[in-house]
């Protein structure tokens, strides 16, 4: 009988906090439990997770906690804790080391700006690639990839040349930039990549940017070194530049099954095409076989994806979750600079719904199918990001969409930095508007946190059965530390946990 009421009141406990979130709003500096990771100088700590993601890179069963810094030179890097080491509630790097630091190249080449998680090489443990933004004319990005084992963590300290294969770029046509994607996009059992450039010319050679995707098949044996040329790529996804050559093709891409069929859909957006340059996406079905060249000019996609608003930049960040316990994979994207509502730039986010028989293409805003969340006020850029994890635990994806300006937020002018979490549900309304509400939980930046939504996503920290969210705010400052930045990791909740163990 003890036991039971142990039972009971640790079910109370976990309970209380559950409620705690539902419909609130809260500062990031009045959320606990939280830890937080101070920067150290000029490290712009969490500055961006583009593609980012967790995975467990030494085989142990727990995922492991990955981290950027742009550091002041730009070269960037990537800070990796073992899911094994115990953080404290406030992590110092000027005073403690994560477990592997895996530093760029040289300057200006923001190394591990954005990285993606998978089984690359087959062997049943996650291996990690990341990318790199040159920010010079005269170079050109590349794809690093370090595959796991169980001696991951022993290298201690190292550069993205120690990766063990390279991705490496060799124009401006054909280099890493915007994206990068692991799915098995042909069925075969093997892990397939896309590298995403949002600046390629597409098939006419225009001045502009039409963009492109690479697709590169999975093999049993890679290349330390794939040079990203024509000859190499297996297919390319050309963006369309016949009337718009500036639409930029793969600034996000993602990957997910929104058909049911279980081969791995790719999802890309050209946040600058469709009508009035409101951000088109295009969702290509896995297939056994694929034409080496797709044009999206010739070639219709499998769902085409527009907006209503101009010049909203829809498709500035995309995810995949099942966020309706259907089976099939919802696609979130977001346009983030949008007008609606009559709300200059507060930006809106929406949700696909997967299914079997999806139509061809879907108008944002009016057609079945799609859920629509307006900003909630001017300058809130809604949708900045969008992500995907399981919160409360309660077996349902949770959608997860921040909002921030980060031109704005380096003036001075904005402290509006928010993310707001919609907990995954069976039947979700046709609009949302947060000015009115209808969010699980809204966490806000404030004056002393306003990059707070510039970087996010989940992974599963902790032993317990929810997803924890990593939130990174560039602009923090930590003590006497000038662009510091601090990363908090935010416990999931739950209760339904309590479930798990039969008590007498």
């Amino acid at each position: 009988m003890k036991r039971l009421y142990f039972f009971l009141f640790v079910c109370m406990i976990a309970a209380s906090s559950l409620w705690s979130f539902a419909q609130s709003e809260q500062f990031i500096q009045d959320v606990s439990p939280v830890i937080q990771i101070l920067g150290r100088t000029h490290d712009e700590l969490g500055s961006s997770f583009l593609d980012s993601q967790s995975g467990d890179f030494n085989g142990d069963g727990r995922q492991e906690l990955i981290l950027y810094a742009a550091r002041e030179d730009k070269r960037g890097e990537l800070l990796i804790f073992n899911g094994e080491k115990d953080i404290p509630g406030t992590f110092d790097l000027e005073m403690d080391d994560p477990d592997l630091f895996i530093e760029g190249n040289a300057p200006n080449r923001e190394f591990g700006y954005g990285w993606i998680t998978g089984d690359f090489n087959n062997d049943g443990i996650d291996d990690l690639a990341a990318w790199e933004l040159v920010l010079t004319l005269e170079e050109f990005g590349s794809a690093y990839v370090f595959l796991g084992g169980h001696d991951f963590f022993e290298r201690g300290r190292i550069s993205a040349r120690d990766a063990d294969h390279i991705f490496q770029g060799t124009s401006h046509d054909y280099q890493t930039r915007t994206s990068l994607v692991l799915g098995d996009f042909n069925g075969d059992g093997k892990s397939d990549l896309v590298i995403g450039n949002d600046s390629a010319k597409g098939r006419f050679q225009n001045m502009g940017s039409a963009g492109a995707a690479y697709l590169f098949w999975g093999r049993d044996e890679w290349a330390p070194i794939i040079e990203i040329k024509k000859e190499n790529v297996d297919a390319v996804i050309y963006g369309k530049d016949d009337d718009m050559p500036v639409t930029l093709l793969a600034r996000s891409a993602a990957a997910g099954d929104m058909n049911g069929d279980g081969i791995d859909d790719i999802a890309v957006f050209a946040w600058w095409g469709g009508i009035e340059q409101a951000g088109e996406g295009y969702v290509l079905y896995g297939k056994s076989e694929w034409p080496a060249v797709i044009e999206l000019d010739e070639i219709e996609a499998d769902l085409t994806i527009q907006s209503p608003f101009p010049h909203g930049g829809l498709g500035h960040s995309i995810a995949f979750g099942d966020v309706n316990q259907d089976g099939f994979d919802d696609l979130l994207c977001s346009a983030w600079v949008a007008d609606s509502l009559g709300r200059e730039n507060n930006g809106a986010a929406f949700i696909v719904f997967g299914g079997r028989d999806l139509p061809a293409s879907i108008m944002l805003t009016r057609d079945a199918g799609a859920v629509v969340i307006h900003g909630r006020s001017d300058l809130h850029h809604f949708g900045y990001l969008a992500r995907v994890g399981d919160f409360n635990a309660d077996g349902i994806d949770d959608a997860l969409f921040t909002g921030v300006w980060p031109d704005a937020v380096e003036e001075g002018e904005n402290d509006h930095s928010h993310a707001a979490l919609f907990y995954g549900r069976e039947e979700w309304p046709a609009v949302i508007d947060l000015d009115k509400g209808g969010y699980d939980f809204l966490l806000r930046g404030g004056e002393e946190n306003r990059f707070i939504g510039v970087s996010a996503y989940f992974m599963r920290w902790n032993d317990d059965a929810a997803d924890d969210l990593i939130l990174g705010d560039m602009s923090a400052i930590a003590p006497g530390r000038d662009k510091a930045g601090i990363v908090y990791i935010l416990n999931g909740i739950a209760p339904a946990a309590c479930l798990l163990h039969d008590y007498e």
